[in-house]
């Protein structure tokens, strides 16, 4: 069985919630494992914030982000696509301050990581203007530990 969800999201953080429940309701009618919904809801809600907060120039009027998702009996995959800056995600992102106390730590900057820890695999592109994160999950097999997993 694969079925497919092409979503247009508005570039703006009072819409990120009704996109979330929309992708998450795919998933929850795809039939896929609990695991990738509270992976895929935790994973939209930060690449998204990230594009809207992040991914444009203040003065660039056409912020155009979107989503494909589609599903096979093997795999749940998204996609994330935005015209805004190139920015690769995956080998960019800051490596997070993960030794350092709480206290002493920064605010921030531990979205990627997450997100690279949620998902079986991950690659990005850059093509035809537009940045391209896509996000995978195996579906029948156990989450995959951090030496399985693939970036660009």
């Amino acid at each position: 069985m694969s079925r497919t969800l092409t979503l247009a999201i508005p570039p703006h953080m009072a819409d990120l919630g009704r996109v979330q429940a929309t992708i998450v309701a795919f998933a929850e009618t795809s039939d896929i494992p609990m695991r990738i919904q509270q992976a895929l809801d935790l994973a939209c809600d930060e690449v998204i914030s990230n594009i809207i907060l992040h991914g444009f120039d203040d003065d660039q009027s056409d912020k155009r982000i979107a989503c494909e998702a589609s599903m096979t009996d093997e795999v749940f995959a998204i996609t994330f696509i935005d015209n805004g800056r190139p920015f690769d995600p995956l080998s960019e992102a800051p490596t997070p301050d993960l030794e350092s106390s709480l206290e002493d730590r920064a605010v921030g900057g531990l979205g990627v990581h997450l997100v690279k820890a949620l998902v079986d695999r991950c690659s990005y592109d850059r093509s035809r203007g537009d940045n391209r994160l896509t996000l995978e999950w195996s579906i029948d097999a156990t989450p995959a530990t951090t030496d399985q997993k693939s970036g660009a």
